[in-house]
């Protein structure tokens, strides 16, 4: 290991943190558009009509089912023959306009020496298809999805499942992430939450949060810095 890494990996353990779980859509890439256009895609192969694409931004990250649900609505649709024409449709499209959020691949570099996992509820293989086209793949430690682990966020068992597996202490973790759904998650497991505000997730629903940053750039800053002093706190 390199004396720069040797010297992060050193300041990064005497701020208490041994492992940083990110979500991925709306945290590390945007993902919103190449969503929103295949679920549209299906809902007018099924004679429906299509959705606002920031209607459905607000959908994402509780997994591709639930997305599927709540686009339907009560019209009736099976939902396993749209999840699957979905699943389809957005396998061949999901890297079309999808982009890692500004300073994601730099500030991924400057954390090399802190341990780093992706926690999503999307299916594993389109994880693994955007971390792959992002040309991240490098940056993580593992990459789980929505079928990885027994349970999904919000369920904090999915994240105590994330711990276990890399023997990381919850007090000596942190969780980044843009929803709700990833503060619930969080917070159950007895980690640390960090918010970042350029997600997906509205604002009031991160209150919670243990520190809040308004960029990938700030958030890094702010775990690479003595706690609070470089992001907002709570």
């Amino acid at each position: 290991m390199e004396q720069n890494s040797l010297r992060v990996l050193f300041h990064l353990y005497t701020l208490g943190v041994d492992l940083a779980i990110f979500d991925l859509d709306g945290t590390i890439c945007d993902s919103a558009e190449d969503i929103a256009a295949s679920v549209n895609t299906v809902l007018r192969r099924l004679g429906l009509k299509p959705l606002p694409p920031e209607t459905v931004r607000g959908y994402v990250g509780r997994g591709a089912r639930a997305l599927i649900e709540k686009c339907l609505g009560d019209s009736g649709a099976k939902v396993d023959r749209a999840l699957d024409l979905f699943l389809d449709e957005y396998k061949v499209h999901c890297l079309d306009r999808t982009r890692a959020y500004p300073g994601v691949p730099d500030g991924l570099a400057r954390l090399a020496a802190l341990p780093k996992v992706i926690l999503s509820n999307k299916p594993l293989d389109m994880c693994r298809t955007l971390i792959d086209g992002l040309q991240l793949s490098g940056a993580f430690a593992a990459i789980y999805g929505g079928e990885s682990l027994a349970s999904k966020k919000p369920d904090p068992a999915a994240v105590r499942e994330v711990l276990r597996l890399h023997g990381a202490d919850p007090a000596r973790s942190v969780l980044v992430g843009d929803s709700e759904v990833d503060l619930q998650a969080a917070r159950g497991a007895g980690v640390r939450f960090f918010a970042v505000t350029y997600g997906y997730g509205r604002r009031d629903e991160l209150r919670g949060a243990d520190w809040t940053a308004g960029s990938f750039d700030e958030a890094v800053r702010a775990l690479l810095a003595p706690l609070g002093s470089a992001a907002s706190p709570r």
